[in-house]
C-alpha cells in the first residue's frame, strides 16, 4: 500500500470524528483587512472533494483631502529642484 493510499484511507476512516470536532468550533473571518479592504458575501462550499471559499473584496478609498508628504530622503533632487 502506498503512503498516499494510507493517508486517504485514514482520513476516510476518521472523517466523522474530525467533522464532529470541527462542528464545535467556529471560524472567524475578518471583515476589514488593514482598513484597506472590506470583505463581504462570504460563502463556503464543497464539491468533488474540493473546498471553495468565496468572498467579495471592496476597496476602501482614503479620505478626501488627506495630503501625503513626499519621502525625499533618498531622492537625488527635491521636487523644488526639478521645477
Amino acid at each position: 500500500m502506498t503512503l498516499k493510499l494510507e493517508i486517504n484511507n485514514g482520513f476516510r476512516l476518521f472523517m466523522p470524528y474530525i467533522n464532529r470536532h470541527l462542528a464545535l468550533h467556529s471560524v472567524k473571518v475578518p471583515s476589514n483587512i488593514f482598513g484597506i479592504f472590506l470583505l463581504s458575501d462570504l460563502s463556503i462550499s464543497y464539491f468533488d472533494q474540493y473546498i471553495y471559499l468565496g468572498m467579495t473584496p471592496t476597496f476602501l478609498a482614503p479620505a478626501v483631502g488627506v495630503a501625503v508628504e513626499p519621502y525625499t530622503e533618498f531622492m537625488l533632487y527635491t521636487p523644488e529642484q526639478l521645477n
